[in-house]
This record gives structure tokens, sequence and C-alpha cells, in this order.
């Protein structure tokens, strides 16, 4: 895997975001992901700063005729927050379907981190030790930049 983290905001449709710079679909952009430890955050996104007035704090695209629950609840914001191994057709993450359903005609983000990239350190480390896991630390740091820009 070449980085430990994926990000994607944009306007979700079915099985797909649109960014400004093009269109991500989300099973192609994950597939070498799959059976990765992962966690997830999959989450409406609002205006920043949030619009109260809005549905969905300015994140539902629906102007008023919400499907996925902003007629009936218009401060209602979707998060939903999954730890576990990324699997399966529909995608799943420790075997809690992903609710791409509540994305589509809104605003939003999918943040999905590799969590083999964060490791417990042992208290038993020599100075070598050390720097080689500083300078690791160093890498990831200058791939997540990459990543978030």
């Amino acid at each position: 895997m070449a980085t430990p983290l994926f990000l994607v905001e944009g306007l979700f449709g079915q099985g797909e975001v649109h960014t400004d710079a093009g269109r991500v679909c989300l099973r192609s952009a994950l597939e070498d992901w799959i059976g990765s430890r992962v966690e997830v955050h999959l989450h409406h996104l609002p205006l920043d700063p949030v619009d109260p007035s809005l549905p969905g704090g300015g994140s539902c695209m629906w102007n008023g005729f919400c499907p996925h629950g902003h007629r009936e609840n218009p401060g209602w914001l979707f998060h939903q927050k999954a730890s576990g191994i990324l699997s399966g057709d529909p995608l799943q993450v420790g075997g809690e379907i992903l609710r791409w359903d509540l994305m589509p005609g809104h605003q939003g983000r999918l943040f999905v981190l590799h969590l083999d990239f964060l490791k417990e350190p042992s208290r038993d480390k020599t100075v070598e030790d050390l720097t080689q896991e500083a300078a690791e630390m160093s890498d990831l740091l200058h791939r997540l930049r990459q990543v978030i820009k």
C-alpha cells in the first residue's frame, strides 16, 4: 500500500464522488485496501461555517426533498465510523456495511486510515530503533501531507 490514508471530499453520487479534480469511483479507489485493517469515517460535510437554516447545514443538495432524512429532520448530519477489515461486496468494515445509500446528493467526506501504519511503540527500543522509528514517522507524515495537500 502506497499511502496510509485515503481521503475524498465532494458531491456523492451512486458509488462515486464528484470532486474539483474529477470523478472518483469509490469501489476502484478502495480496491487495493480490501483485506486491510482500517478505520473509516463516512459523513455529510456541511458548509464551513455551518448554515443551520439549510438542510444538513448545507451538505444536502436535494433542495428540501431529500430521500435520506433531511426532509423529516433538516438538522441531521450522517456520520459513520467503523474499524476492522475492509471486505466484501457491498463494501464493509469489520462486518458493518458502509452506508453509501445515505450519501447520494450530499456533500460528504470519506476518510480511510490504514491501521497497520499506526503501531504501538515497544518499550524496549534502542537508540538505533528510535532513530529508525523517527525516520519512518517522518516519512509517514510526508506521505500524509501529499495526500491531504
